[in-house]
C-alpha cells in the first residue's frame, strides 16, 4: 500500500498522518481553551479605505470630514471587520465609538436583513447621555437607520412602539434593556453583534448582574466587543465569560501611560465654605475656557452651583435629579460653548464626551482609583495638554493618600492664590468684560463718568481713555443689574403661577373627594329607617355647609409672604452646627440678612429659627438637603407663628360637640341593644 493510500485511510479513520502531526510543543502552543486571549498585535490601518469596504460608509465618512482614523480606530477596525471578538482599552474621546459602529454597519448592510422587527445588534452603555451619543453617531453615518434608544426617564410606550417598527439596532442602558426583555418586548435570539461600552463604569455602578442577565440571552453565534478605559479584574472576568478568544487592542505603546495632564492638589480648610471659596479663587486666577467640577453627592452639586453663580461664574449642575430634557439642554449648551462650567456627579457625567475641556476639578476625592482616571480623562485629549486639580480637605486625606499610593501619577502641590493675585485676576477679568462689551457710549454716559471721577478721585480733567473706560463701566453695571432684576421678576411670576396652579389642583381634588365621601355616606344610610334618614339628612346638610365653609376658607386662605414662620433645622451642636455657621450659610447661599433671622436657637441635635415666609422659601429651596460635616442638613417648615393661630369658632366648636354627643348616644344605644340580644340568647339556652 502506498503512502498516499495509507494517509487517506488514516484520515478516514480519524487518525492523523505522521506528516500532519505537529512537532511537540507546537501542539501545546496551538491548543487554546475557550476564552483565552490572543496577544497578536492587529495590523495598523492608516486610511479608512484599508479597513472599510462599504462604499456608502466611506462616502459618508468623507462627507463628514473623516479621512484618517484615530489610533484606536486604526487598531480596532481591522480585527472587528474580520469578525473577531475584541477587548478595546481606550480613554473616552479617542474615537472609540466609530471603532465599533463602522463594523456594525458593515455587517448589517452585508446581512441584508429583511425582517426589521428582529434585533441584529445590541449596544449597552452605562448612562443615558452615552447611549444618546451612540445613536447620534449611527444616524449620522446611515441616515436610513433609526436605532431604538432604550433609556430610563423616557416614555416606555414610545420605545415599545419603535421596537415593533425597526429593532435592527438597539442602544440603551442595562436597566431599561432588561425591563424590555422581561416584558418580552425585546428578543435577542437573532442578535449577531453586541458591544459593552464603558464596561468598567458599568461594573462600578453596580450593573454587573443586569449585564450578565442581558448577555446570557444572546445566541452562541455572535460577535462581541468590550470597550473600557481601564481593564480591572472584574472586567477581565466579564470579558472571558462572554467573549471567545478576544483580541486585546490597547491605545498607545504603554497601556499605563497617562496623557499630557498636569495633576495638582491644594489643601483647604474644613469649614463649609472653604472648598467653594478655594474653587472660585482658583478659577478666577487660572481663567479656564471650560471646566468640569466633580462632586460625590447630588447635594454638593446643588450647593456648588449656587455659590459659583453667586460669584459670577456661568455654572450649571447635572445630576440624576434632572429630567432627560434638562440634561440634554445643558449638554447642548456646553458643547456649543454657551456654558463654561459643569458641576456633575460621577454617575451623571458617565459617557459625557466633550472636547477641549481645559480643567478638571475633583471637588471631592473619590476612594476608587478608577473614578479618578475617568474624571481626569476628560481633559488632555487629542494631543492637547490638560490640568486636573484636587481639593483636599481634612476628610479627604485618607482617600487622597490611597490614590497617591496606587496611581503612577506625580501630584504637584500648589498654593491658593493670594489677595494680590486675586485682585490682579479680577481686574484683568473686568478689563476683558468691559473691552469685549458692545456698549454704545453717549454724551450722558461721559458726563456721569466725569462727575464720578471728580467726586471719587478728585481729577478735574481726566484722560480720554480713563473717561471712556469709566463710562463703559457705569453703563455696563447699570444694564447688568437691570437685567438681573427683570430676570428675577420673571422667575418670581413663573413661580407664583406654578403655586397657584398647584393650589387649584389640590382644591379640585379635595372637592371631588368630599363629593365622593358624601355620595358613599348617602348610599350607606339609604338602608336605615325613616327616622335615621331624617337625622342623616340634617347631619348631611350641616356637613355640606361646613364643607362649603371649609372649601371657601381654603380658597381664600392664601399665605402672606410677610408672615412669620418657624423653620426646623435638622442639625445641632453634635453635628458642628452653630448660630454663626447657620448665619453664614443663609447669607452666602440664600442671600438672607442676619437681621431677618429671629430667635435662632441651636440645640444638641436640632434647632429653630423664625423668619418671614418669603425668606423661608428661599432658605428651603437653596439649603435644604445639602451635606454639612458629612451629614444631610434638612430644613423645613416647623409651624406657623402664634400670630397666625386663632381660636376656633365657638359655633363650629359647638357643632362638633353636638356631633360628638350624638355619636356617644348612638354608641350607648348600640351597647344596650347588644346587651339585650345577649340576654335573649342566654334565656333561649336555658
Amino acid at each position: 500500500m502506498s503512502n498516499e493510500d495509507m494517509t487517506e485511510e488514516q484520515e478516514e479513520n480519524g487518525e492523523q498522518s505522521p506528516e500532519s502531526v505537529p512537532p511537540q510543543g507546537e501542539e501545546e502552543q496551538g491548543e487554546k481553551e475557550h476564552g483565552e486571549e490572543e496577544n497578536t498585535e492587529p495590523p495598523l490601518a492608516t486610511t479608512f479605505t484599508e479597513v472599510v469596504k462599504d462604499k456608502a460608509i466611506l462616502k459618508r465618512l468623507d462627507e463628514i470630514g473623516f479621512t484618517t482614523p484615530t489610533e484606536v480606530q486604526a487598531k480596532a477596525l481591522g480585527p472587528a471587520s474580520q469578525g473577531g471578538d475584541l477587548i478595546i482599552q481606550a480613554q473616552t474621546g479617542g474615537g472609540k465609538t466609530l471603532a465599533f459602529v463602522i463594523p456594525l454597519l458593515q455587517k448589517l448592510n452585508a446581512a441584508k436583513q429583511q425582517d426589521t422587527t428582529s434585533t441584529y445588534a445590541l449596544i449597552v452603555a452605562p448612562t443615558r447621555e452615552l447611549a444618546l451619543q451612540i445613536t447620534e453617531v449611527i444616524a449620522e453615518l446611515d441616515a436610513s437607520l433609526d436605532p431604538v434608544l432604550l433609556i430610563g426617564g423616557a416614555d416606555s410606550a414610545a420605545q415599545k412602539k419603535k421596537l415593533t417598527n425597526d429593532a435592527r439596532v438597539v442602544v440603551g442602558t442595562p436597566g431599561r434593556i432588561l425591563d424590555m426583555l422581561r416584558r418580552r418586548n425585546l428578543r435577542l435570539n437573532t442578535c449577531r453583534f453586541f458591544v459593552l461600552d464603558e464596561a468598567d463604569e458599568m461594573l462600578s455602578m453596580g450593573f454587573i448582574e443586569d449585564v450578565r442577565a442581558i448577555l446570557s440571552r444572546l445566541p452562541n453565534k455572535r460577535q462581541g466587543l468590550l470597550v473600557s478605559a481601564t481593564i480591572t479584574g472584574r472586567v477581565e472576568m466579564l470579558a472571558h465569560s462572554f467573549l471567545n478568544k478576544p483580541t486585546r487592542v490597547v491605545v498607545g505603546e504603554d497601556p499605563d501611560e497617562a496623557p499630557d495632564i498636569e495633576h495638582c492638589y491644594v489643601e483647604v480648610g474644613g469649614d463649609l465654605m472653604a472648598k467653594p471659596s478655594a474653587l472660585c479663587d482658583l478659577i478666577e486666577t487660572t481663567r479656564p475656557r471650560s471646566a468640569i467640577i466633580f462632586c460625590n453627592t447630588k447635594s454638593d452639586t446643588k450647593l456648588l452651583e449656587a455659590l459659583m453663580r453667586r460669584r459670577g461664574f456661568d455654572a450649571r449642575r447635572i445630576n440624576s435629579d434632572l429630567t432627560q430634557g434638562q440634561r440634554d439642554r445643558i449638554m447642548k449648551k456646553i458643547r456649543a460653548g454657551e456654558l463654561q462650567f459643569l458641576v456633575a456627579t460621577d454617575i451623571a457625567a458617565r459617557g459625557i464626551d466633550i472636547e477641549q475641556i481645559d480643567l478638571v476639578v475633583n471637588y471631592n476625592i473619590h476612594d476608587q482609583s478608577e473614578s479618578y482616571v475617568h474624571r481626569t480623562g476628560r481633559t488632555g485629549r487629542a494631543g492637547r495638554s490638560g490640568r486636573a486639580i484636587s481639593l483636599v480637605g481634612p476628610r479627604d486625606h485618607g482617600a487622597f493618600h490611597y490614590l497617591k499610593k496606587v496611581l503612577d501619577v506625580d501630584f504637584k502641590k500648589i498654593d491658593l492664590p493670594s489677595d494680590d493675585e486675586l485682585a490682579e485676576a479680577s481686574l484683568a477679568h473686568l478689563y476683558e468684560v468691559i473691552r469685549e462689551a458692545k456698549v454704545e457710549i453717549k454724551d450722558r454716559d461721559n458726563c456721569v463718568a466725569r462727575k464720578l471721577i471728580k467726586e471719587l478721585g478728585g481729577i478735574e480733567d481726566p484722560t480720554e481713555e480713563l473717561e471712556s473706560f469709566v463710562a463703559k463701566l457705569c453703563h455696563h453695571t447699570i444694564e447688568h443689574f437691570v437685567n438681573l432684576d427683570a430676570l428675577s421678576l420673571e422667575d418670581e411670576i413663573e413661580k407664583e403661577s406654578r403655586s397657584e396652579k398647584k393650589r387649584d389642583r389640590e382644591e379640585k381634588r379635595s372637592s371631588k373627594r368630599d363629593k365622593s365621601e358624601r355620595a358613599g355616606s348617602r348610599k350607606q344610610r339609604g338602608d336605615d329607617s325613616e327616622d335615621s334618614d331624617k337625622r342623616s339628612k340634617r347631619h348631611q346638610d350641616s356637613d355640606d355647609k361646613d364643607g362649603k365653609r371649609s372649601t371657601k376658607s381654603r380658597s381664600n386662605d392664601k399665605p402672606d409672604p410677610k408672615e412669620d414662620v418657624r423653620l426646623y433645622i435638622g442639625q445641632g451642636h453634635a453635628h458642628g452646627m452653630t448660630p454663626e455657621v447657620f448665619r453664614n450659610l443663609t447669607s452666602e447661599m440664600a442671600d438672607i440678612d442676619d437681621r431677618d433671622l429671629k430667635n435662632l436657637t441651636i440645640r444638641e441635635h436640632y434647632g429653630f429659627v423664625d423668619v418671614k415666609r418669603f425668606s423661608a422659601d428661599s432658605i428651603c429651596s437653596t439649603i435644604n438637603g445639602i451635606e454639612y460635616n458629612g451629614h444631610e442638613l434638612p430644613i423645613e417648615l416647623a409651624a406657623v407663628m402664634s400670630s397666625r393661630r386663632g381660636r376656633r369658632d365657638d359655633s363650629k366648636r359647638g357643632g362638633d360637640r353636638r356631633r360628638n354627643d350624638s355619636r356617644r348616644g348612638n354608641n350607648r344605644d348600640g351597647k344596650r341593644r347588644s346587651q339585650n340580644n345577649s340576654g335573649r340568647r342566654k334565656s333561649s339556652r336555658r
